[in-house]
């Protein structure tokens, strides 16, 4: 059962901290797919082709994924039980608009690229690869806040 459909009483750090921890575990499988792309530049552009497959296939799992994060516990819950996370999880909600063109301009750049040159190879794959950081540093700046906020609301840490 996910957050959004227990009770206020039932939202816990501890089950908000689940519940985010396993919905961006998926969002990894699909990342990984993508960045698995990158890993074969000696493929004479074959990568280029799994990587016109793949990219779409992220642009729809992290569309589905901010969507419910953001109409779920995460970001409706948490910043009222723990005030002082608040500021940093809409810095990192508002980051969710700039993910997703990022994602579309990754897309359109590898529909576009037809008989690419080795640089362009290059810079596209330069490209792919700072996309990929960008949302494993978001999905682990995410993780870190609710992991916080569980341990703010049940002790411990050093």
């Amino acid at each position: 059962m996910s957050t959004e459909q227990k009770t206020n009483t039932e939202i816990t750090p501890e089950a908000i901290m689940d519940e985010t921890l396993s919905k961006h575990h998926g969002c990894m499988w699909v990342l990984a797919e993508v960045e698995a792309c990158l890993d074969q530049p000696d493929k004479e552009g074959m990568w280029v082709e799994e990587l016109r497959d793949a990219l779409p296939r992220l642009g729809v799992q992290m569309r589905r994924h901010f969507k419910e994060e953001e109409g779920g516990a995460l970001y409706r819950k948490l910043p009222t039980t723990h005030p002082r996370l608040a500021t940093r999880l809409e810095k990192l909600e508002n980051e969710h608009a700039l993910i997703l063109e990022r994602i579309d301009g990754a897309v359109e750049r590898v529909t576009r690229l037809k008989n690419a040159q080795p640089y362009e190879l290059r810079e596209l794959n330069a490209h792919v690869q700072m996309l990929v950081a960008m949302i494993q540093r978001h999905e682990a700046a995410e993780n870190e806040l609710v992991i916080e906020a569980h341990w703010a609301e049940f002790g411990g840490g050093d």
